[in-house]
């Protein structure tokens, strides 16, 4: 006690003792509350425990996951609202390879680029313009940034495939959008079986199925996606539509492809919209008249892009109607106009254009050319519905 009196006696005779008695009592509790963090701190790190926990195998591989999933979405709220859309589309697409010199408008606008875009492109070609490397194409015009970065994995210019492939192999790959350079390869990577050939649905083939064919595992994967979203086949030319098959892909496998059409008609008669003949419709139920409306539209428009197309034929009652009654494949070609060169005549002949919108395309293409259907849109001839129907029938 004499010990603690003689310390309290010092602090009183120092500069402590200037302060008032309230000063003391909160300098002291502030004292006092230093030293009880002081020995707490020193505890913990004395007896508290100092080795990290340890996870099994199984644990780290979901945290490991979780913090990957962490980064993704930090990543997405950085994006604009333009980039997340352009995310947004591209996931709903099946891209492969192309090159920019040599990819064809329809092939562009499977790549999610934009008809303005397609058309920039063709024209800057036509031009002379010429990509030697992949980064030429984000000199673009309307090429925005994120559709770059998703689809150079996909750019592959011929006579430049070595400075690509440095490029592509010094280039860290952003793991939202993998490479997928090689999902519309022959079937010669790494990840692909052998190949075998043997007879094939497409509408019930399965993935291990395709990757025995030769396609690679993403192929396969993207094939069964597009199928499960409703697509169809019904004749063998059907398959070549897909992204992943190429034509020398097409014409190795044509052979081996069986349709079972009854299978997939589940038992009801249907018929293909563009290749059925006056007698076969009448005998699924149509009139004489019904059967040379459907014909004579089908020779007017250019044979049918899709089944819907019957209410162009007939009263839209009737239409509904038959609508189910009929499919529409690759069998046949659609037979397409030339907007730029094709008479106004010839134009108001076609069923999709009036005597308005035919003066509309040639007042506009005698002050330029008409590159693209947002071209058709700014003439202000035809409503969004109207586009939609002539899109399919138009080459530039």
């Amino acid at each position: 006690m004499d010990f603690f009196r003689k310390i309290w006696n010092r602090v009183n005779n120092s500069v402590f003792n200037q302060f008032g008695a309230k000063d003391k009592r909160e300098v002291l509790t502030l004292f006092a509350l230093l030293v009880t963090i002081l020995a707490v701190n020193w505890c913990i790190g004395r007896f508290g425990r100092t080795e990290m926990p340890t996870f099994d195998d199984e644990t780290n591989a979901k945290l490991d996951l979780l913090d990957q999933r962490l980064a993704e979405l930090k990543e997405g709220d950085t994006l604009s609202r333009l980039d997340r859309y352009i995310v947004q589309r591209y996931d709903t697409l099946q891209l492969f390879n192309f090159d920019p010199n040599t990819v064809t408008q329809a092939e562009l606008l499977k790549l999610g680029f934009t008809e303005k875009q397609a058309g920039n492109l063709v024209n800057y070609r036509e031009n002379g313009g010429r990509f030697r490397v992949p980064d030429d194409l984000r000199k673009l015009y309307g090429m925005r940034t994120m559709q770059f970065k998703i689809l150079k994995p996909y750019i592959v210019i011929a006579g430049a495939s070595n400075a690509n492939d440095y490029q592509n192999s010094h280039t860290k790959k952003d793991n939202r959008y993998p490479d997928k350079s090689s999902d519309k390869s022959d079937g010669n990577d790494a990840k692909t079986a052998a190949k075998e050939y043997f007879e094939f649905d497409p509408n019930t083939i399965t993935a291990d199925e395709m990757m025995k064919l030769g396609f690679s595992e993403k192929q396969a994967a993207s094939f069964i996606n597009w199928r499960e979203k409703g697509k169809k086949f019904y004749v063998a030319k059907d398959f070549a539509a897909a992204y992943s098959v190429d034509e020398k892909r097409y014409k190795e496998l044509e052979p081996y492809i069986k349709i079972d059409l009854p299978k997939l008609l589940g038992g009801r008669r249907m018929l293909d919209l563009n290749t059925a003949s006056a007698s076969e419709l009448r005998d699924l139920g149509l009139t004489a008249d019904e059967a040379a409306s459907v014909i004579d539209f089908r020779e007017k428009v250019g044979y049918y892009f899709a089944n819907w197309q019957i209410e162009d034929a007939l009263p839209k009652k009737r239409a509904n109607e038959l609508k189910t009654s009929f499919y529409v494949c690759a069998s046949v070609n659609i037979r397409k106009i030339d907007i730029n060169t094709t008479t106004p005549d010839l134009l108001e002949q076609h069923p999709y254009f009036n005597a308005t919108q035919s003066a509309a395309v040639v007042k506009h293409r005698d002050a330029q050319p008409i590159k693209s259907i947002d071209d058709l849109k700014q003439t202000g001839a035809f409503s969004d519905k109207e586009l939609n129907r002539i899109k399919n029938y138009l080459k530039y």
